[in-house]
């Protein structure tokens, strides 16, 4: 009987001991998972901040809540140069070049505890900005021209400029956009300093020349073979942009290039090549192509035009082709904008048709087209392009005589020498 009450006593000691220990891990914060105690994380700091590309940065994510929440990074992939650690929530490194713009992320903080915390994040890595266009244009009295200034940067620069312009000239700061008509008697050398500018250190600064000359105009054409207009009707178009004896005629067969060698004192030349084979063309590019494309390069505008009847490529400067046998019976401008089709002989108009408006089309990298065919706009009868400081257009064209309507067709032949004397 007494060892009986004897085990009745332990084992009623024994179960007092267990509950109070039950008891104990109840009430311990975390002993059965939360407690009171526990608190889901927030995140308090910035949703957004700013690295400058080659500069070294840091910036520290912060939350709050107990346990100490750790973190995760999602959304675009980081900036070349630059890291996130989950434990610490530091953000840092140095961007690597070319890694300018905007990081789109979702920064995630958790303890344990729910719900995470989640925040849109954004990361922009700045660029101070760096002048990228040419530190010279030339521009032509009488005539409308345009130069752009270009640089990069993050954000995107604005520009300044100091020194004096000519008189019809105007510059606008935040386009960069350097345009107008020169007066008469501004012809001279106009040295101006431009400052690009982001907020970012340090500031773009470019040593830069505007030249403004008198046009000096030249047609060469070919007289030993068909042209789709008489040299007279070209003369005409001629006298009636650059004023009769303003200009000068040269043939094209015995022409020795002298009109694109060094020294040369043309500004804007007309190179007429429409044929049925288009072989005196092809002659006189072969021997002077290389003078041509560095007087373009240079800052001469040139004009070459070449309809050709027959199924072949002509090789034409910047290793362009123009490729004869397309007949274009309806053609439409691109960008009715553009100045070509907007004066100063109007009307212009910007959808033609005619026997055949043009004869051959346009063909290469590089090139902006401006007049293309109706029923297929990869066919171009009239492009551009800017070499150095230079400009050329591209023509495939027969002229007005076979154009209509009229007098739309004329007017767009002679704004097209317009606007090409004028770049």
């Amino acid at each position: 009987m007494k060892n009986t009450v004897c085990w009745r006593d332990k084992f009623i000691s024994v179960g007092m001991v267990v509950f109070l220990m039950l008891l104990f891990v109840a009430c311990t914060p975390g002993g059965w998972g939360p407690s009171s105690h526990d608190v889901a994380p927030t995140i308090t700091s910035a949703d957004n901040y700013s690295f400058t590309e080659g500069v070294a940065g840091t910036f520290t994510v912060t939350a709050t809540g107990t346990p100490a929440p750790t973190f995760a990074l999602t959304g675009d992939t980081l900036p070349s140069g630059v890291t996130f650690d989950n434990s610490t929530g530091v953000l840092s490194g140095t961007p690597a070049v070319g890694t300018n713009g905007t990081y789109n992320l979702t920064i995630t903080a958790s303890n344990g505890v729910s719900p995470d915390a989640t925040q849109n994040f954004t990361l922009t890595v700045y660029l101070a900005p760096a002048i990228t266009s040419a530190n010279n244009a030339i521009f032509h009295e009488g005539y409308a021209r345009t130069f752009t200034f270009k640089a990069n940067g993050t954000p995107a620069p604005t520009f300044s400029l100091t020194g004096t312009l000519p008189s019809g000239v105007t510059f606008d700061n935040t386009t960069g956009i350097l345009s107008g008509t020169p007066a008469a008697g501004t012809t001279d050398n106009y040295p101006l300093v431009i400052t690009a500018s982001n907020g970012i250190s340090p500031n773009a600064t470019q040593n830069f020349t505007l030249t403004v000359t008198l046009t000096k105009a030249a047609m060469i054409i070919s007289t030993n073979y068909y042209v789709w207009n008489p040299p007279t009707e070209l003369q005409a178009g001629m006298d009636e942009v650059f004023g009769a004896g303003n200009w000068d005629q040269l043939n094209m067969d015995t022409e020795t290039g002298t009109a694109f060698a060094p020294g040369s004192p043309y500004t804007f030349i007309y190179l007429e090549g429409s044929a049925v084979d288009g072989q005196p063309l092809i002659d006189y590019l072969t021997a002077h192509i290389t003078d041509i494309e560095t007087w373009v390069n240079n800052g001469g505008s040139l004009y070459i035009n070449a309809g050709i009847q027959n199924n072949l490529s002509v090789t034409v400067p910047f290793d362009v082709s123009i490729e004869g046998g397309y007949g274009t019976f309806t053609a439409t401008a691109v960008d009715p904008l553009r100045p070509i089709f907007n004066g100063p002989f109007l009307p212009a108009g910007t959808t033609y048709t005619g026997i055949a408006f043009g004869m051959s089309i346009i063909d290469g990298t590089g090139i902006t087209n401006i007049i293309v065919s109706t029923t297929d706009s990869t066919q171009s009868c009239l492009s551009s392009a800017e070499h150095g400081t230079g400009f050329i257009l591209y023509g495939g064209m027969t002229n007005d005589r076979f154009q209509d309507p009229s007098p739309n067709a004329h007017n767009l032949f002679m704004n097209v020498l317009y606007y090409a004397a004028g770049m």
